[in-house]
């Protein structure tokens, strides 16, 4: 075994899981909102310049604004819990999406990569299955993959306190919008209009991060 998939495994442990190809273990986090949304923890916080302050959902249900203004940034909301999270970047009139995975399963064979995961029902109206599939580099670092659902850059040491992070463009998947409307009513209606916008935003630009922690 190379030391860096040694590096994996010892880093990693349980959230990870090289060469083993079984589910991640879910982080706990408390959320208002949560149920019915397939254990989703939605963190909404505005784009630069917004106006309805920062609002963390996801750190038992705690909520802020910025210093000095209603001009929330990423730096005013508590920090996202361990475990997986999916992040829809803000767009110029919506705010960050981060959306907690319980679903996680990696596996490395050799020099494959795969990664299997579902998107929470908050973000694209049900869950839907993603499976990625692809080769590590040189160093086994970077993996590049690919399946139905679009094409992804995994880096396995993206350091700071990430063990995973992905760049995500999934151009096979469907969002459900009146599904997801009526998911973020029934579970969040303070932020249903965020939660919305930011699966409307997804719907026609699915570039996301998904970030382990």
């Amino acid at each position: 075994m190379s030391s860096a998939r040694a590096w994996m495994l010892l880093l990693a442990a349980g959230m990870l899981n090289a060469c083993g190809g079984t589910n991640a273990a879910p982080a706990d986090a408390s959320s208002r909102g949560s149920g019915g949304a397939g254990g989703v923890t939605p963190m909404i916080a505005p784009p630069s310049g917004g106006t309805d302050g920062s609002v963390d959902t996801a750190a038992g249900g705690a909520s802020g604004t910025a210093a000095g203004g209603a001009d929330g940034t990423a730096s005013d909301a508590a920090a996202p819990p361990p475990g997986a999270s999916y992040v829809v970047p803000a767009g110029p009139d919506t705010p960050e999406g981060r959306y907690r995975i319980d679903s996680l399963s990696t596996e490395i064979s050799g020099n494959d990569f795969r990664l299997d995961y579902k998107l929470p029902a908050l973000l694209v109206g049900e869950e839907q299955s993603i499976s990625l599939r692809g080769t590590l580099d040189a160093a086994r670092r970077i993996a590049t993959v690919s399946g139905d659902a679009g094409t992804a850059t995994c880096d396995l040491m993206p350091g700071g306190d990430l063990i995973l992070r992905c760049d995500e463009n999934l151009t096979g998947i469907n969002v459900d919008l009146d599904s997801v409307s009526e998911t973020a009513r029934a579970t969040d209606p303070t932020h249903a209009p965020s939660l919305i916008a930011i699966a409307k935003r997804f719907a026609s630009e699915p570039i996301g991060i998904l970030e382990v922690r």
